[in-house]
C-alpha cells in the first residue's frame, strides 16, 4: 500500500455531501451510490472544473466530529464561489495520511 504523511495548512472543498450512518456497514451502500450518482447527474464534472488549489484531485473526505453529525464529502480544494446544490466545509489544518486510487469502477 502506496501513502505518504503530510502537514496540512487547513483548505477549503466545494461538493457535495451525505451524512454517514452510525451503522458503519450502511456506509458502504451510501458512498457508493453517491459517487455513481455523481457521475450521471454531472456534479463530478461540475466539481472538477472548479479545482484551483494546490491540492488536486476529486477527493472523498470523511467529517468526524460527534457521532450524530458525520458527513462524507465528494468535493474538490477550490476558491470558487459556491453554486447552487453544492457545498463548502473548511478542512482544518493537521497532518494526513495520503493514499492514492485507482481503478476502472467508473467510464468517465
Amino acid at each position: 500500500m502506496n501513502y505518504r504523511i503530510e502537514k496540512k495548512e487547513a483548505f477549503r472543498i466545494i461538493g457535495v455531501s451525505a451524512p454517514l450512518h452510525k451503522d458503519i456497514e450502511k456506509n458502504f451502500e451510501t458512498v457508493p451510490q453517491m459517487w455513481g450518482n455523481a457521475v450521471t447527474d454531472g456534479t463530478l464534472e461540475r466539481i472538477a472544473a472548479m479545482m484551483n488549489t494546490d491540492i488536486k484531485g476529486v477527493l472523498g473526505v470523511s467529517r468526524c466530529g460527534e457521532l450524530e453529525n458525520w458527513s462524507y464529502y465528494i468535493a474538490v480544494a477550490s476558491t470558487h464561489a459556491i453554486e447552487d446544490n453544492l457545498e463548502e466545509y473548511m478542512v482544518p489544518a493537521c497532518t494526513w495520511a495520503i493514499f492514492s486510487g485507482s481503478g476502472t469502477n467508473v467510464d468517465m
